[in-house]
């Protein structure tokens, strides 16, 4: 979920106390500070936070509620827009392979940019399409939204031949042999010997696409997708 703010008279973004929204999250100074610039920046909309949990949401959304029916601003001048984000419920594994999407998306279409891999690979595919919403403006309530003019689009799946299991044993072996041999790197490669279906697709050092921010080898782990896809 992420909070969006519309453009309000200065002398209701002053009136907005920024711990409020603060207050909510666990934040350092460089945060706070983004979160300050953001806020005052001059936009008809601006993105102010994402990634909100449904009890964040709750907690915002019974606070503003109450804000703007006390100072009769538009309700709607903050709202809260549905978003998805990619989870890793095996953690590193085949992260190689996958990759993932950065946290900023491009300016001018929206959609989340691939690090590499599967991801860079199958992006037309994957990306979907955006929707369009008409917006309708009255003097009292001119940020009321209207109805849906083209509805949103859904990427499609991609479905793999890996083998979780076989790729897990595969990772873990492949590390211990890298290790043993003191050596920088290494690949490993499964396939069915009938079908050609690849069933574990092995590298060290391992690429974490839930921490790829610090990862020193996003240059080098998108060969195999290259290579075989």
């Amino acid at each position: 979920m992420i909070i969006f703010l519309h453009r309000l008279k200065v002398k209701f973004q002053t009136q907005i106390h920024l711990h409020q929204f603060a207050k909510y999250f666990c934040w350092n100074q460089k945060q706070k500070a983004k979160l300050k610039k953001d806020f005052f920046r001059k936009s008809r909309s601006r993105k102010i936070v994402e990634w909100l949990d449904p009890e964040q949401r709750d907690e915002i959304r019974s606070w503003w509620l109450k804000f703007a029916k006390k100072y009769k601003i538009p309700r709607n001048a903050i709202y809260f827009v549905q978003d998805y984000k990619r989870s890793y419920p095996y953690g590193s594994l085949l992260g190689q392979v996958l990759h993932t999407v950065q946290d900023l998306k491009d300016p001018k279409t929206s959609q989340n940019l691939p690090t590499g891999g599967l991801e860079l690979k199958f992006h037309d595919y994957l990306k979907g399409r955006q929707g369009k919403r008409l917006i309708l403006r009255s003097p009292k309530h001119h940020l009321d939204a209207g109805k849906v003019i083209e509805e949103a689009q859904n990427g499609a799946d991609v479905y793999l031949t890996i083998n979780h299991y076989l790729q897990a044993i595969a990772e873990d072996e492949l590390e211990k042999g890298v290790k043993a041999a003191q050596g920088r790197g290494g690949w490993c490669i499964m396939m069915d010997p009938y079908t050609g279906e690849v069933l574990a697709l092995a590298q060290y050092p391992r690429f974490d696409p839930r921490d790829y921010r610090t990862c020193r080898f996003i240059r080098s782990v998108s060969v195999f997708a290259n290579f075989f896809f």
